[in-house]
């Protein structure tokens, strides 16, 4: 898959029919916590909106959603909106009436550190997901140095 995606991936947050608003997560099945500083820092999300959503922010929705990433050691902020280029909510030729529509829900998977551009400091970071007053979960992960643990000695387990 390329990044950005505007697809569900096995990765992406469930959100049910009832639930509104935006669900982050680590796009790694190996370690979803950790990455290290020279990989990409990919995730996956979903969203769901109802229409009081759709008509405040129209149909642009994921154009909007800003992505807020903190380094918790330093205290620097990086920040972007979700997508530079993305899918349209509406299709192009149909007329945009925002009464229509009951929801709409969308999927979006990123690398974090191209669409952040964070400079990549050892330590714990965390990444919200908001459009308006609607925050996402607070997805936490660390960003660690594989040759300091290669580098550590071993443990003898007696």
């Amino acid at each position: 898959m390329d990044f950005p995606s505007y697809e569900k991936c096995k990765r992406s947050p469930v959100l049910d029919d009832s639930e509104f608003g935006i669900k982050v997560d680590a796009y790694s099945d190996e370690s979803p916590t950790q990455f290290t500083q020279s990989q990409s820092w990919l995730l996956c999300g979903t969203y769901h909106f109802d229409r009081p959503t759709i008509e405040l922010f129209g149909k642009d929705l994921h154009h909007q959603m800003l992505v807020a990433l903190t380094h918790r050691e330093s205290g620097a902020a990086y920040w972007g909106r979700l997508t530079r280029q993305g899918p349209e909510s509406i299709r192009p030729n149909e007329i945009f009436d925002p009464g229509k529509l009951k929801a709409i829900r969308s999927y979006f998977n990123i690398d974090l550190k191209s669409h952040c551009q964070p400079r990549a400091e050892l330590g714990t970071y965390w990444v919200r997901f908001q459009l308006g007053g609607i925050i996402s979960n607070i997805l936490k992960f660390e960003v660690y140095d594989p040759m300091a643990i290669a580098d550590a000695a071993p443990t003898i387990l007696t």
